[in-house]
Protein backbone atom coordinates (compact mmCIF):
# COMPACT_ATOMS: atom_id res chain seq x y z
CA UNK A 1 0.00 0.00 0.00
CA UNK A 2 1.27 3.48 -0.90
CA UNK A 3 0.85 6.16 1.76
CA UNK A 4 0.80 9.94 1.23
CA UNK A 5 3.64 12.06 2.58
CA UNK A 6 2.64 15.20 4.47
CA UNK A 7 3.81 17.50 7.23
CA UNK A 8 0.60 19.50 7.46
CA UNK A 9 -3.13 18.92 6.97
CA UNK A 10 -6.01 21.28 6.32
CA UNK A 11 -8.69 21.33 9.04
CA UNK A 12 -12.38 21.55 8.14
CA UNK A 13 -15.65 22.16 9.96
CA UNK A 14 -18.23 19.56 8.90
CA UNK A 15 -21.32 20.79 10.74
CA UNK A 16 -22.93 20.47 7.32
CA UNK A 17 -20.84 17.74 5.64
CA UNK A 18 -22.25 18.66 2.22
CA UNK A 19 -20.58 22.08 2.54
CA UNK A 20 -17.28 21.71 4.45
CA UNK A 21 -15.79 24.98 5.70
CA UNK A 22 -12.04 25.36 5.92
CA UNK A 23 -10.89 26.28 9.43
CA UNK A 24 -7.10 26.32 9.17
CA UNK A 25 -4.07 24.05 9.04
CA UNK A 26 -2.39 21.71 11.50
CA UNK A 27 1.31 20.90 11.29
CA UNK A 28 3.99 18.93 13.05
CA UNK A 29 5.89 21.05 15.53
CA UNK A 30 9.68 20.68 15.86
CA UNK A 31 10.48 17.40 17.55
CA UNK A 32 7.50 15.73 15.79
CA UNK A 33 5.72 14.92 19.07
CA UNK A 34 3.28 17.84 19.13
CA UNK A 35 0.99 19.59 16.70
CA UNK A 36 0.57 23.29 16.03
CA UNK A 37 -2.47 24.91 14.46
CA UNK A 38 -3.07 28.11 12.51
CA UNK A 39 -6.48 29.60 11.66
CA UNK A 40 -7.44 30.47 8.11
CA UNK A 41 -8.03 34.23 7.72
CA UNK A 42 -11.65 33.79 6.58
CA UNK A 43 -12.45 31.54 9.56
CA UNK A 44 -11.04 34.16 11.93
CA UNK A 45 -13.63 36.61 10.61
CA UNK A 46 -16.64 34.31 10.16
CA UNK A 47 -16.11 31.24 12.36
CA UNK A 48 -15.82 30.51 16.08
CA UNK A 49 -13.08 29.53 18.51
CA UNK A 50 -12.59 25.78 18.22
CA UNK A 51 -11.83 25.63 21.96
CA UNK A 52 -10.88 28.11 24.70
CA UNK A 53 -7.18 27.38 24.21
CA UNK A 54 -7.51 28.02 20.44
CA UNK A 55 -8.69 31.66 20.30
CA UNK A 56 -9.20 33.41 16.97
CA UNK A 57 -8.35 36.76 18.54
CA UNK A 58 -5.56 37.70 20.94
CA UNK A 59 -5.98 41.03 22.73
CA UNK A 60 -8.77 41.89 20.24
CA UNK A 61 -6.46 41.37 17.28
CA UNK A 62 -6.71 38.50 14.76
CA UNK A 63 -4.63 35.55 15.93
CA UNK A 64 -2.33 35.00 12.98
CA UNK A 65 0.21 32.95 14.90
CA UNK A 66 0.60 29.23 15.52
CA UNK A 67 -1.27 27.66 18.44
CA UNK A 68 0.96 24.99 19.91
CA UNK A 69 -0.13 21.97 21.92
CA UNK A 70 0.87 22.42 25.58
CA UNK A 71 3.59 20.26 27.07
CA UNK A 72 2.30 16.77 27.73
CA UNK A 73 -0.35 17.00 24.99
CA UNK A 74 -0.05 15.98 21.36
CA UNK A 75 -2.54 18.56 20.08
CA UNK A 76 -4.33 21.72 21.26
CA UNK A 77 -7.85 21.34 22.72
CA UNK A 78 -10.37 20.64 19.96
CA UNK A 79 -7.84 18.74 17.86
CA UNK A 80 -6.83 16.62 20.85
CA UNK A 81 -10.49 15.61 21.19
CA UNK A 82 -10.50 14.65 17.50
CA UNK A 83 -7.46 12.38 17.92
CA UNK A 84 -7.77 8.59 18.29
CA UNK A 85 -6.83 7.28 21.72
CA UNK A 86 -4.95 4.10 22.57
CA UNK A 87 -7.39 1.63 21.02
CA UNK A 88 -7.78 3.64 17.82
CA UNK A 89 -4.01 3.94 17.53
CA UNK A 90 -3.69 0.19 17.95
CA UNK A 91 -6.14 -0.39 15.08
CA UNK A 92 -4.29 2.08 12.84
CA UNK A 93 -1.09 0.12 13.46
CA UNK A 94 -2.79 -3.20 12.70
CA UNK A 95 -5.01 -2.19 9.78
CA UNK A 96 -2.87 0.42 7.99
CA UNK A 97 0.63 0.05 9.45
CA UNK A 98 1.89 3.27 7.84
CA UNK A 99 5.67 3.79 7.81
CA UNK A 100 5.45 6.89 10.06
CA UNK A 101 3.25 7.35 13.13
CA UNK A 102 3.46 10.88 14.49
CA UNK A 103 0.46 12.65 16.07
CA UNK A 104 -0.25 14.14 12.63
CA UNK A 105 -0.42 10.66 11.09
CA UNK A 106 -2.75 9.36 13.79
CA UNK A 107 -4.98 12.39 13.22
CA UNK A 108 -5.15 11.69 9.48
CA UNK A 109 -5.60 7.91 9.58
CA UNK A 110 -8.48 8.18 12.09
CA UNK A 111 -10.61 9.03 9.05
CA UNK A 112 -13.91 10.83 8.63
CA UNK A 113 -16.04 9.64 11.57
CA UNK A 114 -14.18 11.21 14.46
CA UNK A 115 -15.72 12.78 17.57
CA UNK A 116 -17.32 16.17 16.94
CA UNK A 117 -17.53 18.18 13.75
CA UNK A 118 -13.88 18.52 12.66
CA UNK A 119 -12.15 16.73 9.82
CA UNK A 120 -8.69 16.82 8.24
CA UNK A 121 -7.57 16.58 4.64
CA UNK A 122 -4.29 16.17 2.83
CA UNK A 123 -5.62 18.60 0.20
CA UNK A 124 -5.13 22.24 1.09
CA UNK A 125 -8.32 23.63 -0.47
CA UNK A 126 -10.59 20.59 -0.63
CA UNK A 127 -11.88 18.22 2.03
CA UNK A 128 -10.49 14.80 1.09
CA UNK A 129 -10.36 12.58 4.20
CA UNK A 130 -8.63 9.25 4.53
CA UNK A 131 -10.83 6.61 2.92
CA UNK A 132 -12.89 4.36 5.17
CA UNK A 133 -15.28 1.60 4.02
CA UNK A 134 -18.99 1.68 4.91
CA UNK A 135 -19.87 1.02 8.54
CA UNK A 136 -20.55 -2.59 9.52
CA UNK A 137 -23.97 -3.69 10.76
CA UNK A 138 -24.98 -5.07 14.12
CA UNK A 139 -24.80 -8.61 12.69
CA UNK A 140 -21.01 -8.23 12.48
CA UNK A 141 -20.47 -7.69 16.22
CA UNK A 142 -19.73 -11.32 17.12
CA UNK A 143 -17.15 -11.58 14.32
CA UNK A 144 -15.61 -8.29 15.43
CA UNK A 145 -15.31 -9.57 19.01
CA UNK A 146 -13.35 -12.57 17.72
CA UNK A 147 -11.12 -10.24 15.72
CA UNK A 148 -10.38 -8.10 18.77
CA UNK A 149 -9.27 -11.24 20.60
CA UNK A 150 -6.90 -11.98 17.72
CA UNK A 151 -5.46 -8.48 17.90
CA UNK A 152 -5.00 -8.60 21.66
CA UNK A 153 -3.19 -11.93 21.31
CA UNK A 154 -1.01 -10.44 18.52
CA UNK A 155 -2.33 -12.62 15.71
CA UNK A 156 -2.39 -11.37 12.14
CA UNK A 157 -5.55 -10.38 10.25
CA UNK A 158 -6.41 -10.71 6.56
CA UNK A 159 -7.78 -8.07 4.18
CA UNK A 160 -11.45 -8.89 4.81
CA UNK A 161 -10.84 -8.63 8.54
CA UNK A 162 -9.08 -5.31 8.09
CA UNK A 163 -12.18 -3.89 6.39
CA UNK A 164 -14.36 -4.98 9.31
CA UNK A 165 -11.95 -3.38 11.77
CA UNK A 166 -11.74 -0.05 9.93
CA UNK A 167 -14.44 1.74 11.94
CA UNK A 168 -12.65 0.86 15.18
CA UNK A 169 -9.91 3.44 14.70
CA UNK A 170 -11.94 6.58 15.26
CA UNK A 171 -13.38 6.86 18.76
CA UNK A 172 -11.56 7.56 22.03
CA UNK A 173 -10.77 5.27 24.92
CA UNK A 174 -8.49 2.35 25.64
CA UNK A 175 -10.94 -0.58 25.43
CA UNK A 176 -12.07 -2.37 22.23
CA UNK A 177 -14.83 -0.52 20.41
CA UNK A 178 -16.04 0.21 16.89
CA UNK A 179 -18.74 2.15 15.05
CA UNK A 180 -21.73 0.34 13.55
CA UNK A 181 -24.77 1.52 11.64
CA UNK A 182 -28.25 0.70 12.97
CA UNK A 183 -31.33 2.02 11.16
CA UNK A 184 -29.36 4.84 9.58
CA UNK A 185 -27.74 6.01 12.84
CA UNK A 186 -24.17 5.61 14.09
CA UNK A 187 -23.70 3.71 17.34
CA UNK A 188 -20.52 3.07 19.33
CA UNK A 189 -20.11 -0.62 20.11
CA UNK A 190 -18.14 -1.39 23.30
CA UNK A 191 -16.90 -4.96 23.71
CA UNK A 192 -16.17 -7.22 26.68
CA UNK A 193 -12.54 -7.69 27.58
CA UNK A 194 -12.07 -10.48 30.10
CA UNK A 195 -13.90 -8.66 32.90
CA UNK A 196 -14.98 -10.28 36.16
CA UNK A 197 -18.59 -9.26 35.41
CA UNK A 198 -20.52 -8.75 32.16
CA UNK A 199 -19.26 -5.18 31.97
CA UNK A 200 -21.16 -4.05 28.83
CA UNK A 201 -24.44 -5.20 30.39
CA UNK A 202 -23.52 -3.56 33.71
CA UNK A 203 -22.75 -0.28 31.92
CA UNK A 204 -26.09 -0.50 30.10
CA UNK A 205 -27.92 -0.97 33.41
CA UNK A 206 -25.98 1.90 35.00
CA UNK A 207 -26.83 4.24 32.11
CA UNK A 208 -30.51 3.25 32.32
CA UNK A 209 -30.49 3.87 36.08
CA UNK A 210 -29.09 7.34 35.41
CA UNK A 211 -31.84 8.05 32.89
CA UNK A 212 -34.54 6.86 35.29
CA UNK A 213 -33.35 9.26 37.98
CA UNK A 214 -33.36 12.21 35.55
CA UNK A 215 -29.78 12.45 34.30
CA UNK A 216 -29.58 13.17 30.57
CA UNK A 217 -27.56 10.15 29.46
CA UNK A 218 -26.81 8.76 26.02
CA UNK A 219 -29.19 6.16 24.61
CA UNK A 220 -27.94 2.58 25.00
CA UNK A 221 -28.89 -0.98 24.17
CA UNK A 222 -27.10 -4.32 24.31
CA UNK A 223 -26.46 -7.09 21.80
CA UNK A 224 -25.87 -10.66 22.97
CA UNK A 225 -22.89 -12.31 21.25
CA UNK A 226 -23.16 -15.61 23.10
CA UNK A 227 -20.23 -15.24 25.47
CA UNK A 228 -21.51 -11.94 26.81
CA UNK A 229 -22.87 -8.65 25.56
CA UNK A 230 -21.75 -5.73 23.44
CA UNK A 231 -22.93 -2.32 24.63
CA UNK A 232 -24.26 -0.01 21.92
CA UNK A 233 -24.23 3.75 22.61
CA UNK A 234 -25.97 6.10 20.20
CA UNK A 235 -23.76 9.00 19.16
CA UNK A 236 -24.91 12.34 20.55
CA UNK A 237 -22.59 14.35 18.29
CA UNK A 238 -24.73 13.52 15.25
CA UNK A 239 -28.23 14.72 14.30
CA UNK A 240 -29.08 13.07 11.01
CA UNK A 241 -26.39 14.25 8.59
CA UNK A 242 -25.46 17.18 10.83
CA UNK A 243 -22.25 16.94 12.85
CA UNK A 244 -22.15 18.75 16.16
CA UNK A 245 -19.17 20.54 17.65
CA UNK A 246 -18.51 18.82 20.97
CA UNK A 247 -15.59 19.38 23.34
CA UNK A 248 -14.45 17.34 26.30
CA UNK A 249 -14.46 19.03 29.70
CA UNK A 250 -10.69 18.84 29.44
CA UNK A 251 -10.79 21.17 26.42
CA UNK A 252 -13.54 23.45 27.77
CA UNK A 253 -11.57 23.90 31.00
CA UNK A 254 -8.12 24.06 29.36
CA UNK A 255 -7.50 27.61 30.56
CA UNK A 256 -8.28 26.75 34.20
CA UNK A 257 -5.67 25.58 36.68
CA UNK A 258 -7.27 22.16 37.12
CA UNK A 259 -10.53 20.73 35.74
CA UNK A 260 -13.17 19.97 38.39
CA UNK A 261 -16.92 19.54 38.80
CA UNK A 262 -17.05 23.10 40.12
CA UNK A 263 -15.13 24.20 37.01
CA UNK A 264 -17.79 22.53 34.83
CA UNK A 265 -20.55 24.37 36.72
CA UNK A 266 -18.71 27.67 36.37
CA UNK A 267 -18.26 27.08 32.64
CA UNK A 268 -22.01 26.56 32.34
CA UNK A 269 -22.69 29.74 34.29
CA UNK A 270 -20.60 31.63 31.73
CA UNK A 271 -21.54 29.77 28.55
CA UNK A 272 -24.96 28.09 28.88
CA UNK A 273 -28.19 29.72 27.66
CA UNK A 274 -29.60 31.73 30.59
CA UNK A 275 -32.88 29.79 30.56
CA UNK A 276 -31.20 26.46 31.24
CA UNK A 277 -28.04 27.49 33.10
CA UNK A 278 -29.32 26.66 36.60
CA UNK A 279 -30.75 23.28 35.57
CA UNK A 280 -27.51 22.25 33.87
CA UNK A 281 -25.46 23.27 36.93
CA UNK A 282 -27.79 21.22 39.11
CA UNK A 283 -27.26 18.28 36.78
CA UNK A 284 -23.48 18.56 37.21
CA UNK A 285 -24.10 18.18 40.95
CA UNK A 286 -26.38 15.18 40.32
CA UNK A 287 -23.76 13.53 38.10
CA UNK A 288 -21.16 14.11 40.80
CA UNK A 289 -23.37 12.43 43.41
CA UNK A 290 -24.19 9.59 41.02
CA UNK A 291 -20.53 8.89 40.23
CA UNK A 292 -19.56 8.90 43.91
CA UNK A 293 -22.37 6.62 45.01
CA UNK A 294 -22.06 4.22 42.05
CA UNK A 295 -18.26 3.89 42.45
CA UNK A 296 -17.63 5.41 39.02
CA UNK A 297 -14.12 6.67 39.77
CA UNK A 298 -13.22 6.88 36.06
CA UNK A 299 -14.95 10.27 35.88
CA UNK A 300 -11.97 12.16 34.47
CA UNK A 301 -12.28 15.27 32.31
CA UNK A 302 -12.43 13.36 29.03
CA UNK A 303 -15.49 11.49 30.27
CA UNK A 304 -17.55 14.69 30.42
CA UNK A 305 -18.36 16.87 27.41
CA UNK A 306 -20.01 20.09 26.28
CA UNK A 307 -22.08 20.70 23.14
CA UNK A 308 -21.89 23.95 21.17
CA UNK A 309 -25.25 25.61 20.54
CA UNK A 310 -26.57 28.56 18.53
CA UNK A 311 -24.98 31.91 19.37
CA UNK A 312 -21.77 30.29 20.63
CA UNK A 313 -23.51 29.02 23.76
CA UNK A 314 -22.58 25.70 25.33
CA UNK A 315 -24.45 23.07 27.31
CA UNK A 316 -23.72 19.71 28.89
CA UNK A 317 -23.58 16.77 26.53
CA UNK A 318 -25.48 13.64 27.37
CA UNK A 319 -23.69 11.63 30.05
CA UNK A 320 -21.63 8.63 28.97
CA UNK A 321 -19.14 6.10 30.39
CA UNK A 322 -21.18 5.66 33.57
CA UNK A 323 -20.32 2.37 35.29
CA UNK A 324 -18.93 1.05 38.58
CA UNK A 325 -15.14 0.76 38.44
CA UNK A 326 -14.94 -1.93 41.13
CA UNK A 327 -11.63 -0.84 42.61
CA UNK A 328 -12.71 0.37 46.03
CA UNK A 329 -10.11 3.14 45.93
CA UNK A 330 -12.60 5.98 46.18
CA UNK A 331 -10.23 8.29 44.27
CA UNK A 332 -12.08 10.03 41.47
CA UNK A 333 -10.69 11.11 38.13
CA UNK A 334 -11.79 14.71 38.65
CA UNK A 335 -11.97 16.60 41.97
CA UNK A 336 -15.13 18.32 43.19
CA UNK A 337 -13.78 21.83 43.66
CA UNK A 338 -11.95 24.22 45.94
CA UNK A 339 -13.59 23.45 49.29
CA UNK A 340 -12.81 20.16 51.00
CA UNK A 341 -14.78 17.98 53.40
CA UNK A 342 -14.16 14.79 55.32
CA UNK A 343 -16.31 12.77 52.88
CA UNK A 344 -17.31 13.24 49.23
CA UNK A 345 -20.80 14.21 50.43
CA UNK A 346 -19.45 16.94 52.72
CA UNK A 347 -17.14 18.17 49.97
CA UNK A 348 -20.01 18.35 47.48
CA UNK A 349 -22.26 20.23 49.88
CA UNK A 350 -19.44 22.59 50.90
CA UNK A 351 -19.29 23.70 47.24
CA UNK A 352 -23.08 24.05 46.90
CA UNK A 353 -23.10 27.69 45.81
CA UNK A 354 -20.94 27.00 42.75
CA UNK A 355 -23.66 24.61 41.52
CA UNK A 356 -26.31 27.29 41.99
CA UNK A 357 -27.81 25.47 45.00
CA UNK A 358 -28.51 26.47 48.57
CA UNK A 359 -27.00 24.15 51.15
CA UNK A 360 -30.39 22.59 51.88
CA UNK A 361 -31.12 22.12 48.18
CA UNK A 362 -27.73 20.44 47.69
CA UNK A 363 -28.45 18.01 50.54
CA UNK A 364 -31.88 17.20 49.09
CA UNK A 365 -30.45 16.68 45.60
CA UNK A 366 -27.80 14.33 46.97
CA UNK A 367 -30.46 12.37 48.87
CA UNK A 368 -32.68 12.23 45.77
CA UNK A 369 -29.83 10.63 43.82
CA UNK A 370 -29.08 8.35 46.77
CA UNK A 371 -32.68 7.17 46.83
CA UNK A 372 -32.35 5.93 43.27
CA UNK A 373 -28.95 4.34 43.94
CA UNK A 374 -30.57 2.44 46.80
CA UNK A 375 -32.69 0.66 44.16
CA UNK A 376 -29.74 -0.38 42.00
CA UNK A 377 -30.08 -4.13 42.65
CA UNK A 378 -33.69 -4.30 41.48
CA UNK A 379 -33.00 -2.05 38.47
CA UNK A 380 -29.89 -3.99 37.41
CA UNK A 381 -31.79 -7.27 37.74
CA UNK A 382 -34.56 -5.84 35.56
CA UNK A 383 -32.03 -5.19 32.80
CA UNK A 384 -30.71 -8.74 32.95
CA UNK A 385 -27.61 -8.42 35.13
CA UNK A 386 -27.07 -11.79 36.79
CA UNK A 387 -27.42 -12.37 40.52
CA UNK A 388 -23.77 -13.40 40.63
CA UNK A 389 -22.65 -10.13 39.05
CA UNK A 390 -24.92 -8.12 41.34
CA UNK A 391 -23.41 -9.80 44.40
CA UNK A 392 -19.91 -9.05 43.14
CA UNK A 393 -20.77 -5.39 42.48
CA UNK A 394 -22.41 -5.01 45.88
CA UNK A 395 -19.08 -5.02 47.71
CA UNK A 396 -18.35 -1.70 46.01
CA UNK A 397 -21.75 -0.04 45.53
CA UNK A 398 -23.01 -1.20 48.93
CA UNK A 399 -19.71 -0.66 50.77
CA UNK A 400 -20.34 0.73 54.28
CA UNK A 401 -19.05 4.19 53.41
CA UNK A 402 -21.34 4.29 50.33
CA UNK A 403 -24.39 3.20 52.32
CA UNK A 404 -23.57 5.83 54.95
CA UNK A 405 -23.76 8.49 52.25
CA UNK A 406 -27.19 7.19 51.15
CA UNK A 407 -28.83 7.61 54.56
CA UNK A 408 -30.70 10.75 55.50
CA UNK A 409 -28.68 10.84 58.71
CA UNK A 410 -25.69 12.05 56.68
CA UNK A 411 -27.09 15.56 57.06
CA UNK A 412 -26.37 15.27 60.79
CA UNK A 413 -22.66 15.49 59.98
CA UNK A 414 -23.03 18.91 58.36
CA UNK A 415 -21.26 21.72 60.19
CA UNK A 416 -23.39 24.58 61.46
CA UNK A 417 -24.32 27.04 58.73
Amino acid sequence: MTFPTFNSLSVWCLENPDFPRKVGAVSLAPGMKRLSFKYDAEWIETGFDLSPDMPRFERKKPNSGDILAPNGKSAPGALDDAMPDRWGQTIIRVVDNPPRLTPLDFLYFAGDRRFGCLGVSIERDQYVPYFLPPLPRRESLAAAADLFEKILSRQGVDERERLLLASSRTMGGARPKMLVEIDGHEWIAKFPQGDVVDMPLVEHATMKLAVQMGIQAAETMVHNIGVGHVLLVKRFDREGDRRIHVLSAQSILAKTSRPSYVGMAEALRAKAPPGEMNERRREVFARLAFNVLMDNTDDHDKNHAFVRMEGDRWTLSKAYDLLPQMNGAGVHGMPVGRKKGATPFLTAVANHAEFGLSRDAAVEEWLRVAGWIGRWREIFSGFGVSGQDIEYLSQYIDAPEKIAMRERSISDALPAA
